[in-house]
């Protein structure tokens, strides 16, 4: 198991086109941008894909990890009824992250707060 690539986006949800409503064409650029990252990863084809969110329950002095067998949500904060998400998390490397942690006295795991 090895690292393939990190990539950082922005992602303003005006770039979905039903919270936009028109707008996101003023922000082509990082459409394109997330465009060309998404194919990198396509390209790249690994086994999981590790996401790290601003967005994610944060502690001080703790790192979330999720666990379950998956996240969901949607952008109905942003007037989208429409555009709805969930993805699998890979609950095995979940388990070996945290392991890792364990036993290396780093403050991560899954006690933390969880999504949803």
């Amino acid at each position: 198991m090895s690292v393939l690539n990190g990539i950082a986006v922005p992602h303003p949800p005006l770039i979905v086109p039903n919270v936009g409503r028109g707008e996101e064409k003023k922000i082509e650029n990082i459409t394109s941008a997330m465009e060309e990252a998404a194919q990198k990863i396509v390209e790249a084809k690994p086994d999981t894909v590790v996401i790290i969110s601003p967005h994610a329950p944060s502690y001080y002095d703790y790192i979330q990890l999720s666990k379950g067998a998956y996240g969901e949500g949607d952008l109905a904060q942003f007037n989208d009824p429409y555009d709805r998400f969930r993805i699998p998390y890979d609950q095995e490397l979940v388990d070996a992250i945290e392991s890792i942690c364990m036993e290396n006295g780093i403050p991560a795991g899954t006690l933390g707060k969880q999504d949803g």
